[in-house]
């Protein structure tokens, strides 16, 4: 894997382990609540070169 990819796992582990999976943390005023995938991946467009870095690095492991 790259080291981009690399990072963006280990911080989403980090962030995972603060606030496990799925389970709703903190309000943050008018947006409503905010779970732990949205914190490690803040932007849309962060998620979607998280994805597809992840589905290239997954297409590249085969």
């Amino acid at each position: 894997m790259n080291k981009r990819i690399q990072q963006q796992l280990i911080n989403f582990r980090k962030v995972l382990s603060q606030n496990r999976a799925g389970k709703l943390s903190h309000d943050v005023g008018t947006q409503g609540k905010e779970d732990s995938l949205s914190k490690a991946i803040s932007t849309e467009k962060d998620g979607k070169i998280f994805m597809a870095e992840l589905k290239n690095a997954k297409h590249k492991a085969r």
